[in-house]
């Protein structure tokens, strides 16, 4: 029997009006391999007379991943060719 796992960055944020937990944004990113990216609208009525703020938040959050995945992406390169070089 052994340990084995992945390492993985996650995100969990919200949209919230009036105090409430409108959408739900979750991604993880692991170190290697595909992201996972959901949205989940949690109150159906505050989303709908907030629509322009929720899709803000949810571009606020899309562009927080992805800045993450260029991160991990860039690193990844960057170890490749230093392996490359060794």
């Amino acid at each position: 029997m052994a340990l084995q796992g992945k390492t993985a960055t996650t995100f969990t944020y919200y949209s919230v009006i009036n105090g409430k937990n409108v959408v739900y944004f979750h991604a993880q990113i692991p170190v290697t391999g595909k992201s996972t990216f959901s949205v989940q609208i949690q109150d159906q009525a505050l989303y709908e007379a907030n629509k322009a703020e929720c899709r803000a938040d949810e571009d606020k959050f899309r562009k927080l991943v992805r800045e993450k995945e260029d991160e991990r992406d860039s690193a990844l390169k960057a170890e490749e060719v230093q392996n490359e070089d060794n």
